[in-house]
């Protein structure tokens, strides 16, 4: 066997609908790490020249016992996948689906093997959701001949578009004779405590559990929000990526291993669970990013015990919405249990997710923290909101500085280490002055204490440079415009040009250089492109949206 069995109770008081809920694993699988962790190089690409693989990550099947019988949250992976030839598709998709992804099922890992560990036989599931219907999801299905099957309507659909083979849907290992599928479709709802979901099925029809529409791994993908006493959990058919590790040792069979205290609720990698904190149900998030292997993947498996998900390997892109204005964020780890670490970028007026590949490459921040990539209102993915130019001013984003802050505070239960440069340290600095609480750390890089002496400062640095040069033409548009304050936009744009012309911006780079590596920059990071023309990368994984205007204070 190839992972712990996890299994949470119901404290002392009047037992509830949901007695139990339980997660085990039908064996592991290894993947290429290109999918997990995202590349720049096209799928067919990595898909094919790839040579490496990641740790094993178990395959997870969620059993909730429900006071209307038992119920699984996905099916796991079929053992015949390592032990029929014939199991995936001949010619070059069978090809494509053996480079993919290799499996570890052993005889005992098989979902039958899994439930009488439990206690329980394939007869007792009165009803098994699908997340989604890759094939590490369906795997069990024909051992539920007696059990409702219920999927998403859109994912059904999905299956029943051209090539479904190619996109990682198994036709031949899902329409099989004698199932009882039941395509379901959410319905609107009005419940505050599923915010910011609009739409919801009440499966037991008891508010117990409530499936949840999230696509984005999948157009139909869902995740199921299990509701109890005091407490909530939610279970995604697909989490975020977790990093390898060997899987620990799982107890023998007929044991329960219950779950650390602390944390009440299993989680896993294809059904990730995650206790509420006391008086706060928790929530699956929407997950609007696609995998970053394109369409053709074995679904997200993790490895590792139950936890908290803090031990997970991410990358996730998604928009915050302060007030009337839609941003977008980008969080970065290779483990998120480091320390938080937002960045808050000069201008304003900058973006600051297209810079990710650069800092990674000086820094490797996200080696060492958690790092918050953010492109605030009126610049780069941001700039794509409606109301994008709407109070664009120092207070406007300090007031976002802090939200963000508290938001990430509140999902990471941690106050968050705080770099600004620039423009963004002042922002930085005023947001910290405001909420300490939320702030672990201030770093300020070079930040605008003194605006007129740096303005100053910037136009004499420049005019002497000129002269030291016998730059005429330098030296005829500086003293043209004169000593600051420079309240035009050109005068503002001749000295900031002439002053990184001479390096005081980045030494050895001029404006147009500098202007020149930023343009590449944006135009290379996903998000920029209008959907569906992303050339050389396949999927909307990361990066950077539109372009945003904006100069230092050089």
């Amino acid at each position: 066997m190839s992972a712990s069995i996890a299994m949470s109770r119901t404290g002392p008081g009047p037992p509830g609908a949901v007695k139990a809920v339980s997660v085990v694993s039908t064996g592991t699988v290894q993947i290429r790490p290109e999918h997990p962790y995202g590349t720049r190089k096209p799928l067919y690409w990595w898909l094919l020249t790839s040579r490496r693989w990641t740790p094993p990550r178990p395959i997870n099947v969620y059993v909730i016992e429900h006071t209307k019988g038992l119920i699984l949250f996905d099916t796991g992976q079929d053992r015949a996948s390592v032990t029929d030839a014939a199991y995936f598709p001949g010619g070059v998709t069978g090809y494509l689906y053996d480079r993919l992804a290799r499996f570890d099922i052993g005889e005992d890992d098989t979902l039958t093997a899994q439930l009488a560990a439990l206690g329980y036989a394939p007869a007792d599931v009165g009803t098994a959701i699908l997340s989604h219907l890759h094939q590490d999801h369906i795997g069990g299905l024909p051992e539920l001949t007696g059990a409702d099957l219920l999927v998403p309507a859109a994912e059904w659909a999905e299956l029943h578009r051209p090539g479904p083979e190619l996109r990682g849907f198994l036709r031949s290992h899902i329409q099989l004779p004698g199932l009882k599928w039941h395509r379901v479709t959410p319905e609107p709802t009005r419940d505050p405590a599923l915010a910011p979901f609009t739409e919801s099925l009440d499966v037991a029809g008891d508010g117990s559990l409530m499936l949840l529409p999230t696509p984005g791994h999948t157009a139909g993908s869902a995740s199921l929000l299990v509701r109890r006493a005091g407490r909530a959990a939610a279970a995604a058919g697909r989490g975020p990526h977790l990093r390898g590790g060997d899987p620990p040792a799982r107890p023998a069979p007929g044991r329960r291993q219950p779950a650390p205290a602390r944390r009440e609720q299993p989680q896993g990698p294809c059904a990730a669970t995650a206790a509420a904190r006391p008086g706060r149900a928790a929530r699956p998030r929407p997950h609007r990013c696609p995998a970053a292997a394109g369409q053709l993947t074995p679904g997200g498996c993790g490895d590792g015990p139950p936890s908290n998900g803090d031990d997970m390997d991410i990358d996730l892109r998604k928009p915050v919405r302060f007030g009337e204005s839609t941003q977008w964020i980008r969080i970065r780890a290779a483990n998120a249990r480091k320390p938080l670490l937002l960045l808050v970028q000069m201008g304003p007026g900058l973006p600051m997710i297209n810079e990710i590949p650069a800092f990674d490459r000086a820094l490797s921040l996200e080696d060492d923290f958690t790092v918050i990539y953010w492109d605030q209102r009126g610049c780069g993915r941001s700039l794509r909101s409606t109301d994008a130019a709407r109070e664009l001013n120092l207070q406007a984003m300090v007031g976002d500085t802090e939200r963000l802050l508290a938001l990430l505070c509140d999902r990471f239960d941690r106050p968050a280490v705080v770099a600004g440069f620039s423009m963004g340290a002042t922002i930085a600095a005023l947001a910290t002055a405001r909420r300490p609480d939320l702030v672990a750390a201030l770093v300020a890089v070079g930040m605008d204490i003194d605006g007129p002496a740096a303005e100053s400062s910037a136009y004499q640095f420049a005019l002497a440079a000129a002269h030291a040069r016998h730059n005429r033409r330098a030296i005829r548009q500086l003293e043209a415009i004169g000593p600051p304050p420079h309240l035009e936009p050109r005068e503002f744009a001749t000295r900031a040009r002439w002053a990184a012309n001479f390096g005081g911006v980045r030494s050895g780079h001029t404006y147009n250089s500098v202007a020149r590596a930023l343009l590449v920059s944006l135009l290379r990071s996903p998000g920029l492109l209008p959907r569906g023309h992303r050339p050389g990368h396949p999927g909307d994984h990361g990066g950077a949206g539109r372009a945003g205007a904006g100069a230092g204070g050089a």
